[in-house]
């Protein structure tokens, strides 16, 4: 392979990137949660209300530069990602990379 065609051949494959397990966001929250030692309860809110908020962000973000808080904020673009189903099977890496990845948990608590 000449490096052009290399190129062409990777950005036209789909690679699927997941570790060893599924879990829900739920269980992804409380994972990070234990990680980081925080003890707080979780609440839900559903995506109808989410979006309803989203007009309201810039505002908010507004505000908090001029008091210089960082707002935490979330995009369209996210919670949408949140509305669909979107994992890949749990081998995907060993598949497609030759190695196994490590689990949530376990990388968690190398990174945090």
């Amino acid at each position: 392979f000449s490096d052009a065609s290399r190129i062409t051949h990777h950005a036209s494959r789909i690679y699927e990137f997941g570790g060893p397990e599924h879990l829900t966001y739920n269980e992804i929250v409380a994972l990070i949660m234990e990680a980081m030692s925080v003890k707080k309860p979780v609440m839900h809110m559903p995506l109808t209300v989410a979006k309803a908020g989203l007009p309201f962000i810039g505002i908010a973000k507004g505000l908090g530069n001029l008091l210089g808080k960082k707002v935490p904020s979330v995009t369209a673009e996210q919670l949408y990602l949140l509305g669909i189903d979107n994992i890949c099977d749990t081998d995907s890496v060993v598949k497609q990379f030759g190695f196994q990845p490590v689990t949530c948990r376990v990388a968690l608590k190398k990174f945090l």
